[in-house]
């Protein structure tokens, strides 16, 4: 889950979650400060969410979003990619109300040696 306030983003300002955990391990997963372990821990959130009726967009974005259109409770768009140096891309669904998600799990991993 990654909440996107201010300046925009793929869909405007909400709550984007990614179908791929890859992406979110590329950009966004959590690394506890001070492990001493090797590897390196990093947490992800695995959420559920409602999604209701969903706006596909494909790779057109909407930036300018602070709610999903009339008629629809969420937007949906991909693949993307975070940035021209990412690996990882994805589809990504975006809700504008943060009742829509239930963080369910924290899954903590370790990651290979060599990932930076």
């Amino acid at each position: 889950m990654y909440y996107r306030a201010h300046s925009p983003s793929f869909y405007g300002r909400g709550a984007y979650f990614s179908d791929a955990a890859s992406y979110c391990d590329e950009n966004f997963a959590f690394e506890p400060a001070e492990q001493s372990s090797s590897p390196k821990c990093r947490q992800l959130i695995l959420a559920r969410v409602l999604c209701g009726r969903v706006r596909e967009y494909g790779t057109e974005k909407a930036p300018d979003l602070t709610l999903p259109p009339e008629g629809y409770d969420s937007v949906r768009g991909g693949p993307h990619k975070f940035n021209d140096r990412g690996v990882a891309s994805c589809h990504m669904t975006v809700v504008y109300d943060r009742a829509q998600a239930y963080p369910q799990y924290v899954v903590t991993y370790a990651c290979p040696v060599d990932t930076p």
